[in-house]
């Protein structure tokens, strides 16, 4: 079975899998950084500047295959109960920050962190934590392009 050929049980259904909006942003305190952001009018992806504005790259438009792991990931990470924000309780201004936005099939989460991470102590997050799956859940979606996140 192909992609194109992934249908539901449910009467040959086409389920969508593309959200309805999402956008990841990773920045550093320098001001630099790069939003990954998913165009449903254009079915595109792009990797774009911090503020969001300019393209920095165009990525392949992911599978249906591609978008239910990219799901999978989110939902094992269990984004959609995550604080709107998490802080930094060192008061370390030296570091970095990041943003999710996104909307999907009835959910929809908007979070971010400054040197601060969902399950997390300290100003990284830890290998296997619910950001490091987030982060693989972005690399898998961008193909490996997102710049920022360690793998």
């Amino acid at each position: 079975m192909n992609d194109e050929d992934d249908y539901s049980v449910n009467r040959g259904r086409h389920y969508p899998v593309e959200p309805q909006y999402f956008e990841f942003c990773e920045y550093g305190c320098q001001g630099d950084g790069h939003r990954l952001v998913w165009d449903p009018m254009t079915q595109t992806l792009e990797i774009r500047d911090r503020e969001g504005f300019k393209s920095a790259k165009k990525l392949p438009t992911p599978t249906r295959t591609q978008w239910k792991a990219f799901w999978f990931l989110l939902d094992r990470a269990d984004v959609w109960n995550w604080q709107s924000k998490y802080e930094d309780e060192t008061g370390i201004c030296d570091g970095g920050g990041w943003r999710l936005d996104a909307s999907f099939a009835g959910r929809y989460i908007k979070t971010g962190g400054y040197n601060a991470y969902p399950d997390t102590h300290g100003t990284n997050y830890q290998p296997g934590s619910p950001f490091d799956i987030l982060s693989t859940a972005i690399l898998l979606l961008s193909q490996g392009e997102f710049p920022g996140l360690e793998d």
